[in-house]
């Protein structure tokens, strides 16, 4: 949906790149088939940038089995591949990133990187550099128009961190479970 609001806010004219990292996620063929289906309807540059696996986490992101949305935390992660936006940016002379922070909970449990005090955190950083959260606070009430009005079917992307061996969503995690209440709606 991001790339999306991002190509109908900048126009036509605007060049887009889009960054995906790749982790050691499970379901990395599901996600980089999805960025790179997006990065090719809205006529956008598409990185890949790997990643090592996060293997001094304490959480269970690298798990076989679903474990509930606190043990699926990867710490701090969105600063890292902020870490790597940023150089990106500024090699191509970008002046904005874009991020998709939004919760399907209530907001005070927002991730310590995916918080509104991050964002205004990271945009001390460098001032020729402004990274934007256009999601951010959103309810997934919120989602909803936004997801029709951008024609968006559950089929333009993926969000599950435990697919079944033949790559469809487990339909337990977290992410899952706001996926279907959010296409319930739609």
């Amino acid at each position: 949906m991001l790339a999306h609001h991002v190509r109908k806010m900048l126009g036509e004219e605007e060049d887009i790149h889009i960054l995906f990292f790749d982790y050691g996620q499970k379901n990395i063929e599901q996600e980089r088939y999805c960025s790179k289906k997006v990065s090719a309807e809205i006529k956008a540059y598409w990185k890949e940038i790997k990643l090592p696996k996060m293997t001094w986490s304490k959480g269970m992101f690298y798990s076989k089995k679903y474990h509930g949305e606190d043990m699926h935390y990867l710490e701090w992660r969105n600063l890292i591949f902020l870490a790597y936006a940023f150089s990106y940016a500024q090699s191509i002379q970008a002046i904005e990133i874009y991020t998709a922070f939004f919760r399907f909970l209530n907001p005070a449990d927002y991730f310590k990187d995916s918080c509104p005090q991050f964002v205004d955190v990271m945009n001390m950083l460098d001032p020729d550099i402004k990274v934007e959260a256009p999601f951010m606070g959103m309810t997934k009430e919120s989602l909803v128009p936004l997801a029709r009005y951008y024609n968006i079917s559950r089929e333009n992307f993926f969000s599950c961190d435990y697919p079944k061996e033949d790559g469809s969503p487990c339909g337990e995690c977290a992410d899952c479970k706001a996926i279907n209440e959010l296409f319930a709606e739609i």
